[in-house]
């Protein structure tokens, strides 16, 4: 069986700039490592990578609508067809 394709979905001002993609993984860390050197130019220009060149920790990561936190972290294994919700910090105020 081949590598698994994920829908990634970025969320607010990250859909804008990106949009819906498939990126392909065995697990969450996978995809984010595959999504963030694909779109590493937007990403920057959004202030969304930190100094490590990876997403900053304060976005939420939900698969098929579960926050991966309380999974495996970025461990935690997809399938073909899942859906990856990329959500940036809600602003306070």
């Amino acid at each position: 069986m081949g590598v698994p394709k994920v829908r990634v979905k970025p969320g607010l001002v990250l859909t804008e700039r990106i949009g819906e993609t498939e990126v392909e993984g065995r697990t969450v860390g996978e995809v984010l490592r595959e999504f963030e050197g694909r779109f590493r130019r937007e990403l920057e220009e959004l202030g969304a990578l930190g100094g490590d060149g990876r997403l900053l920790p304060s976005f939420i990561l939900l698969l098929n609508g579960r926050n991966v936190k309380l999974l495996r972290g970025e461990e935690t294994e997809v399938r073909e067809g899942d859906l990856l919700m990329i959500l940036p910090p809600a602003a306070g105020g």
